[in-house]
């Protein structure tokens, strides 16, 4: 009961031909309601069953882990580009601030793939605020302009000013 060009966009049901699934698109808010409700109102046992399932699906669940972060940065290289900035390889590529500040960013976002996400979301900003480059401009770049530990290169820097 598979097809393959199915138009129907829910993820349930988007491969199978199943002849209630306008009715399910109309009514999909209800169920949404009804589902919270459910939620809410068996809470505990919903949080038993999750952490009993993640507890017995660690492996499957850092397989999808690890494969949705792979994915996330692929589209993330796609959209900028797919190669570096200054000498136009696709191997060893990394993702980086055009002015710095690529610390703060992941601060601010809680970490890499976080920071991935957002700017997937926005590809503008992204295209704005990152350029790809190959792992010896991303050096280079890091070393000339004292990128990798400001606060640390700046004390130093007044060591030998003295």
């Amino acid at each position: 009961m598979k097809s393959k060009n199915s138009p129907f966009k829910c993820d349930f049901w988007k491969d199978y031909d199943v002849p209630n699934k306008d009715w399910y698109e109309a009514n999909k808010e209800y169920y949404k309601r009804r589902a919270l409700a459910y939620y809410y109102a068996n809470k505990k046992d919903v949080i038993k069953r999750v952490v009993e399932y993640n507890r017995q699906n660690k492996e499957k669940k850092r397989e999808w882990s690890n494969r949705d972060r792979a994915r996330v940065r692929r589209e993330l290289v796609a959209l900028l580009g797919g190669q570096c900035f200054d000498c136009k390889t696709t191997i060893r590529l990394e993702i980086d601030h055009i002015l710095g500040g690529g610390c703060a960013d992941r601060l601010a976002r809680g970490n890499n793939h976080d920071m991935y996400r957002y700017y997937l979301k926005h590809p503008e900003e992204a295209k704005a605020k990152l350029q790809l480059l190959c792992k010896k401009h991303n050096l280079d770049k890091e070393f000339r302009n004292h990128e990798r530990y400001p606060a640390k290169q700046s004390a130093e820097s007044q060591n030998h000013l003295s």
